[in-house]
Order: C-alpha cells, then structure tokens, then sequence
C-alpha cells in the first residue's frame, strides 16, 4: 500500500523556480506562519557577522552611542558576541516595526511580510551592517520619526504626534551629527502632510530642541561639556578605492535597478490611493533622499554608516513585490533581490 502523501509526491520534482514562487506567494500573504521566514533568513544572512563578532569601537563624536556602549559593556564585558547577537535581534525587532508602520499608515493596498523581508536583505549587504553601531540605533529613532511624520494626515492629537516627531529626529542627530539633515524633513512633512499653522511649527522647533537642552544639563551635571566640541562632526564615508572591488560597481548598480522598478510601481499604485497616502509617499521619497547626504557625511568611514537609508528604500521596493495578480514582474524583482544578496555575501570579505 503507498501510504505518500499526493501532494508531497508531486513538489518531490518541483524546480527551484517553483519553490522560490512559493516563498514569494507565502511571504505576500499576511499569515502570522510567515514569521518563521524573516528569522532563518535573518540568521542566515548574518552568518559572516556572527562568526567573526567585534566589540564596536565608538568614535569622539558619538558621546551618547559610547555610553550606550560602556553600559553594556558593564553588563557582559567586551564580549563581540553579545553585541554581534544584539544588533541581530535589534536589527530583526526594526524590520518588525517597519512592516507595522506600512500596515497603520496603509502604504500598500494590501498587507505582507514584504517589508520586513526586504529590510533584512538591505541590512545584509554588508557584513558590517550586522554589528552593533551608532548607525543601527540610529534607525530606531528614524523608524518613530517616520512613523509620527506619516501621522501627520490624521486629525486627532496632532500637537502630541508633532512634538515626538521633533524629538525623534532630534536624537537621531544626537547619535550622529549629520543626522541634523532629518531637521529638514520635519519641517518639509509640516508644509506637505498639514495646513499652515505657526502653532503646530512652534511645536515641532520646541521638540526638536528639547533633547539638546536635556543633553545639554546632563553634561554640565556631569562635568562632561567638554564632550559638545566633538559633537558636530562630520566626514566622507565613501569606499577609498574602486579598483580590484566586484561588490561595490554590482551592489550600485543592483540598487539603482530595485529602486528603478519600485519607483515604477509605485507610479502605477498611486492613482488607486487615497490623496493623504499619496503625500506620505512623498515625504518617504524625501527621508530616502536626506539619508543619502547623511550617510555621505558620516565622520567615521565605515559601511555601517549606509544603514540609514535602508529603511527608506525598503518602502520604496516593496511595491514592485506587491501586485494584485499574479505578476512575472514581482516574480523577477523577487529572484534579481536573492541574487543581489548572495552576489554581494558571496564577492565581499569583510
């Protein structure tokens, strides 16, 4: 008597193909068994961070990541490993709170894993981009400014959403100078997302100045103003040479084509969402292109620095990965954003 299951004797044969269709079809559902396929990939992709884990060395300017770092320090020593597995996890817990700020805010037309999956595979690019750094902090604060940004367009308690978009932005260039370009986005997410109005702009320069002035009292208490002439400090964090380097002309040019088609998607979804949904695009277009200088200018050249625009960016591709029928389009974009991870795991030595 043969007792094999029907279903399982035809997948036996299945082509690659077919199963990589089938990831991409469970991933676009919104079903909480999903879950399990960010976190193998998770660990999967951080394999080359995990074996070779390092203590992250702060810099001069970064005051308040080298204390985040000290205190951890006096919990479990100068262990890389505990820091290696915490950026993993914090890494994780931020492609979470990326998806749900897609579902509250309702950027796509229909709810996936997409961005979580997307936002693992951008911070995979490079293994330093897996360790504990001023930069992976950074986009917690980042990922509630956006969040509170997009808030904008509702009605109800906007004073309180306007202040804490302030004050997240305030401490991202808190952990990093160069961050003060996200000043710009809040004010330019006041002129598109609401009407003028002097209050609520009042209210936004107040939140923003607020965690210097806090910054500011802690140090006079603890003798540390000395700390503030490190503090506006910036640099070039671009690679020193091109040549004899296969990763970095293909990660460009991998990156260029993903955006491409994302910006082509989203030109053909827009029609169908709501005007204030339409204007938060916008203002994520706007955060992607203030990341970029951001990045550039980061004091300390090191490739855990392009960290900040990930998130940005991976708003930006997910559309491509989400129409309403079944798509070849979405289907390549799926494939071309595998092999641009395996390419890049696969040409780079850390």
């Amino acid at each position: 008597m043969n007792w094999s299951c029907p279903v399982c004797a035809r997948n036996r044969y299945a082509s690659p193909k077919s199963y990589f269709s089938r990831v991409l079809q469970l991933v676009r559902a919104n079903s909480p068994y999903t879950e399990i396929i960010p976190f193998i990939l998770r660990l999967g992709l951080k394999l080359q961070a995990l074996g070779h884990p390092l203590v992250p060395p702060p810099d001069a300017s970064q005051a308040l990541f080298g204390w985040i770092v000290r205190k951890l320090t006096a919990i479990w020593g100068s262990s890389g490993t505990a820091f290696t597995l915490l950026a993993a996890v914090l890494t994780f817990g931020q492609s979470l709170y990326l998806r749900h700020i897609a579902i509250k805010h309702r950027l796509a037309l229909k709810a996936s894993y997409l961005p979580r999956l997307v936002y693992i595979i951008g911070s995979s690019l490079h293994p330093a981009l897996g360790y504990f750094s001023a930069p992976l902090l950074l986009n917690w604060f980042l990922l509630g400014g956006i969040d509170c940004m997009l808030g904008f367009t509702r009605r109800e308690d906007q004073p309180r959403t306007i202040f804490n978009a302030g004050f997240l932005f305030a401490c991202c260039s808190l952990m990093l100078f160069p961050a003060v370009a996200y000043l710009v986005l809040l004010l330019f997410s006041l002129i598109l997302l609401r009407p003028f109005r002097p209050g609520e702009w009042i209210v936004a320069i107040l939140g923003y100045l607020i965690p210097f002035y806090f910054a500011v009292c802690l140090l006079y208490l603890g003798d540390g103003l000395h700390v503030i002439q490190h503090w506006p400090r910036t640099g070039l964090s671009l690679p020193a040479s091109f040549k004899g380097n296969i990763w970095l002309p293909g990660l460009i040019t991998g990156a260029i084509i993903l955006v491409a088609l994302g910006l082509y998607s989203l030109a053909g979804m827009l029609y169908k969402l709501p005007v204030a949904t339409r204007r938060s695009w916008v203002a994520i277009g706007a955060a992607a292109c203030l990341a970029i200088p951001m990045c550039i200018f980061t004091p300390v050249r090191e490739p855990a620095a392009w960290l900040g625009i990930v998130p940005a960016l991976s708003l930006i591709i997910v559309p491509t990965m989400l129409p309403e029928k079944r798509s070849r389009f979405a289907t390549f974009t799926f494939y071309f954003l595998i092999v641009l991870v395996l390419y890049c795991q696969l040409t780079l030595r850390l």
